[in-house]
């Protein structure tokens, strides 16, 4: 079920990749163009209905159309004539798909967004246009996993999400053992959810809790397949701020032998 899945969504972006980028790029030129300074301006000047290059320093360029002094349809964004990203409005709204690129044209992340916030897929990729990771959106929120892979196809992290309302898997600066990586495990592993080694062996391994879905326990295996540390992490929310805390039984080992035993 995983592979036929994988191969949907790479069918979905082969299908963006194969937009003839040159040729859209071409057609925008041969409009006359306009070069404008945009400074704190909450509208494009112009007169509507026509394309419009709009400079607006430090090498980055916008290309596109208005209606009633608001962006509409295709946009194009330049940094140096290279072709950055494009994306769609409708009303001065996003609204569409959207696509970023690398500096030789092809896609970095396809997505879309609807009526301004984002909707459905969205999907990175590497440079060889491999997929780097991937997850799904409905209303601008988060309704499913990541996935990240390596260069080579192999799945390096599956983060997980206690709830539907979750924007951030380290959404916020607490916790027992908080620093710039998020929540730790230990002092080299920083607690994503699913996980694995380089070579494709597991290093985090995570399974929900039976009763509440904001409980989940883990096992922790070092790069010989060894178990380490197995354990569980609470989500919890004090007003707007929510982390994971360390939670109930934690135990560790050396060479598979129990060495420690703390209840949180």
């Amino acid at each position: 079920m995983e592979s036929s899945y994988r191969w949907i969504t790479v069918a979905f972006i082969v299908g963006f990749s194969f937009l003839n980028i040159q040729s859209t790029i071409a057609q925008s030129l041969r409009h006359d163009t306009i070069f404008t300074e945009v400074i704190n301006q909450s509208y494009l000047p112009g007169e509507d209905g026509k394309h419009w290059f709009v400079d607006v320093t430090s090498g980055y360029s916008l290309f596109g159309l208005l209606a009633n002094h608001k962006k509409n349809g295709e946009w194009l964004t330049y940094y140096k004539k290279i072709l950055q990203k494009k994306l769609n409005y409708l009303s001065g709204i996003l609204d569409g798909p959207t696509i970023e690129y690398y500096s030789n044209g092809n896609p970095k992340a396809v997505y879309s967004y609807k009526n301004g916030s984002l909707e459905g897929a969205f999907i990175e990729l590497y440079e060889d246009k491999n997929i780097k990771s991937y997850q799904f959106y409905h209303a601008g929120d988060l309704i499913s996993e990541r996935r990240v892979y390596s260069g080579n196809g192999l799945l390096q992290i599956e983060q997980l999400w206690p709830t539907l309302d979750s924007t951030n898997f380290n959404s916020a600066p607490c916790g027992d053992s908080w620093h710039s990586l998020g929540v730790m495990i230990d002092s080299a592993t920083p607690f994503n959810g699913n996980s694995w080694y380089p070579d494709g062996k597991p290093d985090v391994i995570c399974k929900n809790d039976s009763i509440s879905p904001k409980i989940i326990h883990f096992k922790h295996y070092n790069s010989k397949g060894q178990i380490e540390i197995t354990g569980s992490f609470k989500y919890n929310c004090i007003e707007d701020s929510c982390c994971w805390k360390e939670f109930g039984k934690w135990n560790w080992y050396k060479n598979e032998i129990l060495i420690k035993e703390i209840e949180r």
